[in-house]
């Protein structure tokens, strides 16, 4: 049966609104319902409608829209309007009751009538039958006679459907005489195609699907042996129904001839199957003629007795090769005997229809094209990213093929991959992957093996892989084993090889969509109504509990249904390793632990979050799984007042005071001090157990301090004829009954008033504020200069700011303190640094960011364009500086002691560089003013050069001959020299993004956050050598990210080229992709980022250290950079040769000599 019911029709759109863009109203609290939603929206391209937090009551009432989307839970009868489509969830009881008693136009049950749900809101002609799935109809062709069509067609259909995806095999071969008898089912039951053959009206899924004919969980159309009376049979209408009601739709075409091409442009893929001979391939081309365009690819099959390969049919036929198919020959023999199936089914057979089922999920093509345009573009990938660039390929028409790309899509990017299509299975808590064979499920129902969707270790270890590292961890030979969560919720752990001797060990742990309450756990059997009771009341009494259990037993689930059952008022602090716990209940805060990186930095235990939970003033403190150190804490805490909870591996009840003495242990308590802190801290021990694959709660115990030995004494204890009385019940109920709550009754804080940050120009004149503009320099006093002096300055500042921060002053102090003083104080840079403290100061006593306040210091006015350019530079790398250690934790004083490092390095390649210019420059003077010294030459001789050159036509020829290659050689000289100058590296440790961040009008944005518009807008910053990028993803990684983020947080410095590129690696890393892969989507790089990848490259695929390595791979770039500059001057010297010899020469020779010669011929030939 479909999983949503049609009611009625709604209205279609009024002519001329089909080309604005729809609006869609969703009133539902429902997170999951929500992104179902925002993911067919964006597949359609409709705008979806936030509703405010009341809108949920009113359920109707709000801003109209083109498609009211009402979550059935929440309607209220009387305020539904007219086609409105009420929205549910499968497991919601009494759907269809409730939505027939509220009215509407549909009910659509999400996420199965998600495609349903696309075409209604585009409006396609003719409209939806009925809400239902957005299946696949994948057609085999054959291209001659007896190529196994029929048999391939069986095969991806059974297969289909053991993965436990609706499948149904339809038999469009009118002549073949009925695929019925091809599966040894002739005499089944069930529909036939003369049944439908004057069929009138819609096809309605909910009708047909039932009436099918199956064998165990395929189900299949047939024609049969009667006599073709000539009627057209209704494939159009059979296929749309049965493409709503099945995930896939295999349809046999027979062999090719004129009438399968109309069949055929009903598929939205057309497999071709041929042998691998001569006649085949030719067969297989006109086959591929026939089609009028559909979508096809070539399969491949049998023997290759005619040296046909793979290739050369591809290149003959113009199919691409979807996969290959080996036939055996017990193959005709099964099929005689009525088991082609089971034929099919055989491991070599299976691998090969497995990997053709994979291929034709969606054209191979497709997936190319839009991961491509996907991967080009920076920035996280949304499902409207996703339908955008489905819809840019052209390759799918109408919404529901584009739901299916997005999903396809997003499952292989930001998904499961090939695990994807176990997602729907009802109550699915774990998937694990025992290496390429073996694929296990664990639901509700028990543990059970399903067919592996993985045809190597590879695909295996990719997929593993991918998902640590877009949760920002790594996954190789260093880091064999792993455990992360996903930003999707999933809890992923995995082991490789040689560690996991049987393959890649992947286990995938699935949160619940909703939590189940205590009466829901009562329904279930989990606990019994007795011990429900018993429960609640010592939850609302205050009592303190641990859940204890083996792995998988349902500790959490029992947990989060006790702290649903607390008061409303308490203030609930969950810590857990990781987000699991989710109480229905209005005041929760959680917090999560977080390991630490490939460089063992960044990391905050359990324990830590323990002792932050203590600030939090919480009512009730939750851990979500004692193992460790953090028992101390927990234990510590819950004897100061506080309520509690948690959880506690262990085999029964009475061994929880064992486990406890093991935890305390870790953390350096004594047997003596864990008895007395337990013994005081916790009250119940609540046992949970699995029991014929059913979880249930086996017992309710008292923990107590006996002869100082702490005692689990059981009070309620279940058996199989109901819940027991033990020997501490008596204590139990005298517990319940005088205990004193202990939740806070204390009215909730109206909160603090909130932290104002104005707009770019108030924190910009905030910081100009001061003591003046520094005064400008005189022109006399220009000549003499110190400049090398003067930008040594920076340095001093650099380093007295690290001083102080390093003795903890803050950094308005900081800044205050470390003004210059003395002969310093009297230079410009000296006044301007003076002025840039004073205004960092003011403006941090303000409450402002330094940052921000760096950056809206102005560029100063100091006589000397050098300094000028070190001063802005430098004040934006010291902006820089703040705003890497606000965004990563990263120690300020070391982050400014190293850039005064990098700047004193630079000074003295400078100076060195310097020296060996000052040469070539001097000679660039000498060169310059050589014609103007001939001219002189000619004069102090008694001769009238000048004469010569302004009264004389040879004269003028010669004047002007000497004043272009004067010109040209001073051009020539002067590019010389700037390309000699231009090898030099960049300023600063840390000159990444510099002026970019030196102009933002806001807070930095946190990593992985997309980038507001205004930044996006920001002027480009200067270029950025590699080493200086490789510096700062040193200094990231020490501060505890993870290689991929700190890649995009590079990136998101910089607006021009440098910073598109390395975010859209970034976003690459963070998606999972290797490292190779990543940089190849970038196309062809600049020096420095190819530098800087290279650097990075071997840190990045090994498992070698990453902060230290990169740090010195950071020096070996500077050093290179610095030799290039160097080789740069001295060979600098050698060219200069060029422009002295063929352009200051002849011009001396025009203007010096040429003059001076004619002048004397006169005198001396009278």
């Amino acid at each position: 049966m479909s999983t949503a019911a049609h009611l009625s029709a709604p209205a279609p759109p009024r002519p001329g609104t089909a080309a604005r863009t729809r609006t869609v109203r969703l009133v539902s609290d429902d997170a999951g319902l929500r992104a179902t939603v925002e993911r067919v929206c964006a597949a359609a391209g409709a705008d979806l409608l936030a509703d405010p937090p009341g809108a949920v009551a009113a359920a109707a009432p709000g801003t109209p829209a083109d498609t009211e989307l009402v979550d059935v839970r929440h309607a209220v009868r009387g305020r539904v309007r007219p086609g409105t489509v009420l929205v549910g969830r499968p497991e919601d009881p009494g759907i269809w009751d409730r939505a027939a008693d509220l009215g509407g136009c549909a009910v659509a049950v999400l996420p199965d009538a998600a495609g349903w749900l696309a075409d209604l809101l585009t409006a396609r002609p003719g409209g939806p039958a009925g809400p239902g799935g957005t299946g696949r109809v994948l057609g085999v062709l054959g291209a001659v006679g007896g190529a196994g069509t029929s048999t391939l067609a069986c095969w991806l259909a059974d297969r289909a459907a053991h993965e436990d995806r609706p499948a149904v095999l339809v038999d469009a071969d009118r002549a073949g005489c009925g695929i019925d008898v091809l599966l040894g089912l002739e005499d089944q039951d069930g529909l036939r195609w003369p049944d439908l053959l004057r069929i009138a009206g819609t096809v309605h899924a909910e009708q047909l699907w039932p009436a099918l004919a199956r064998t165990g969980q395929l189900r299949w159309l047939s024609w049969d042996r009667s006599q073709p009376d000539g009627a057209a049979a209704p494939y159009a209408g059979v296929l749309e129904a049965l493409r709503r009601a099945a995930a896939l739709v295999v349809v046999d075409l027979g062999r090719a001839g004129p009438g399968t091409a109309d069949t055929a442009a009903l598929c939205d893929e057309v497999l071709v199957l041929t042998p691998r001979t001569v006649r085949g391939v030719l067969a297989a081309r006109w086959a591929a003629g026939s089609l009028a365009g559909a979508t096809a690819r070539l399969v491949p099959a049998g023997l290759n007795v005619a040296d046909v390969d793979d290739a050369l049919a591809a290149a003959t036929t113009g199919l691409p090769v979807a996969g290959s198919l080996r036939f055996s020959g017990a193959v005709p023999e099964a099929a005689e005997t009525g088991r082609l199936l089971e034929a099919g089914r055989s491991r070599r057979l299976a691998r090969d229809v497995a990997g053709l089922l994979e291929a034709a999920a969606l054209p191979a093509a497709l997936l190319d094209d839009v991961r491509d345009r996907l991967l080009a573009a920076p920035g996280p990938v949304t499902d409207t990213d996703i339908a955008a660039a489905v819809r840019a390929s052209g390759r799918v028409l109408g919404a529901a093929g584009t739901l299916q790309a997005v999903q396809a899509v997003r499952a292989e990017l930001t998904g499961l991959g090939p695990l994807e299509p176990l997602l729907p299975h009802r109550g699915l808590t774990d998937v694990y992957v025992n290496g390429p064979d073996q694929v296990w499920l664990e639901t509700e129902a028990g543990v059970r093996r399903v067919p592996s969707p993985f045809r190597s270790d590879a695909e295996v270890r990719a997929l593993a892989v991918r998902l640590v590292t877009a949760a920002g961890r790594r996954l190789d030979a260093a880091h064999p084993c792993v455990d992360v969560q996903t930003a999707a919720g999933y809890r992923v752990h995995a082991v490789l090889p040689p560690i996991s001797t049987g393959g890649t060990l992947l286990s995938v742990r699935f949160r619940s969509t909703r939590t189940l309450s205590l009466q829901d756990l009562v329904a279930a059997g989990t606990v019994h109504p007795g011990t429900a009771e018993l429960l609640v009341g010592a939850v609302r009494s205050g009592a303190n509990f641990l859940v204890s259990g083996a792995t998988g037993a349902g500790k959490t689930t029992v947990l989060n249904a006790l702290l649903s059952c607390s008061p409303a008022h308490e203030r609930i602090v969950l810590i857990e390793d990781a987000a699991e716990l989710r109480p229905e209940h209005p005041h929760v805060v959680g917090l999560q632990a977080r390991h630490a990186n490939t460089e063992g930095a960044g990391s905050i235990d359990l324990a830590e979050l323990v002792r932050q939970a203590l600030r939090m003033r919480p009512d009730r403190l939750v851990v979500g799984e004692c193992r460790g150190a953090e028992v101390r804490e927990l234990l510590t805490a819950l004897n100061t007042g506080h309520a509690g909870a948690g959880t506690v591996h262990a085999n029964s009840a009475e061994a929880v005071p064992a486990r406890l003495s093991a935890l305390g242990a870790l953390a350096g308590m004594s047997r003596e001090a864990v008895t007395l802190q337990a013994a005081s801290a916790l009250d119940l021990v609540v046992h949970v157990a699995r029991a014929g694959g059913r979880r249930e709660v086996r017992a309710v115990s008292l923990l107590e301090d006996r002869a100082g030995a702490l005692v689990s004494v059981p009070a309620a204890v279940r058996s199989h004829d109901g819940v027991h009385r033990g020997p501490g019940w008596d204590g139990l109920c005298a517990l319940l009954d005088h205990r004193p709550g202990q939740a806070s009754h204390r009215s909730p804080d109206p909160g603090a008033a909130a932290l104002v940050a104005g707009p770019g120009h108030r924190v910009r004149s905030a910081a100009r504020a001061g003591t003046g503009a520094v005064a400008p320099v005189q022109w006399w006093a220009r000549f003499g200069r110190d400049a090398e002096t003067e930008a040594a300055e920076w340095i001093a500042l650099l380093r007295r700011l690290a001083a102080l921060l390093e003795a903890g002053r803050s950094p308005a102090a900081a800044f205050e303190g470390a003004g210059p003083g003395g002969r310093a104080a009297r230079t410009s840079t000296g006044r301007h640094l003076e002025l840039l403290c004073t205004s960092v100061a003011a403006a941090a006593r303000l409450g402002l960011s330094v940052s921000t306040a760096l950056a809206g210091v102005p560029a100063p006015e100091l006589g000397h364009r050098a300094l000028e350019r070190r001063a802005v530079a430098t004040t934006a790398e010291l902006s820089l500086c703040w705003e890497v250690s606000e965004r990563t934790g990263a120690p300020l004083a070391a982050l400014l002691g190293g850039l005064a490092d990098a700047l004193e390095a630079e000074l003295d390649a400078e100076a060195a560089r310097g020296t060996a210019l000052a040469g070539p420059r001097s000679t660039v003077r000498i060169l310059t003013w050589l014609p103007v010294l001939g001219i002189g030459l000619g004069m102090l001789m008694g001769v009238d050069p000048l004469r010569t050159l302004l009264t004389t036509p040879w004269g003028l020829a010669a004047l002007v001959a000497g004043a272009a290659l004067t010109g040209l050689g001073r051009v020539w000289t002067r590019t010389l020299i700037s390309r000699a100058e231009a090898v030099a590296p960049a300023a600063g440790l840390l000159l990444v993004a510099a002026v970019a961040l030196a102009a933002l009008p806001s807070r930095a944005r946190l990593p992985g956050t997309p980038r507001p518009a205004a930044a996006r807008r920001r002027p480009p910053g200067p270029h950025v050598s590699a080493g200086v990028l490789v510096e700062l993803t040193a200094a990231m990684l020490d501060a505890g990210l993870p290689l991929a983020e700190a890649v995009a947080v590079l990136g998101g410095c910089r607006t021009d080229a440098t910073g598109a590129a390395l975010e859209g690696v970034g976003s690459r890393l963070r998606l999972g992709l290797p490292w190779h892969t990543a940089w190849t989507s970038a196309g062809e790089l600049p020096t420095h980022l190819a530098d800087y990848r290279e650097a990075l490259t071997f840190t990045a695929t090994s498992g070698a250290p990453s902060a230290r390595s990169l740090r010195s791979q950071a020096a070996q770039v500077r050093r290179a950079a610095y030799r290039r500059a160097e080789r740069a001057a001295e060979s600098l010297s050698v060219q200069l040769v060029l422009p002295l010899g063929l352009c200051s020469l002849p011009a001396f020779v025009c203007w010096g000599v040429l003059p001076v010669v004619m002048g004397l011929v006169p005198e001396v030939f009278g």
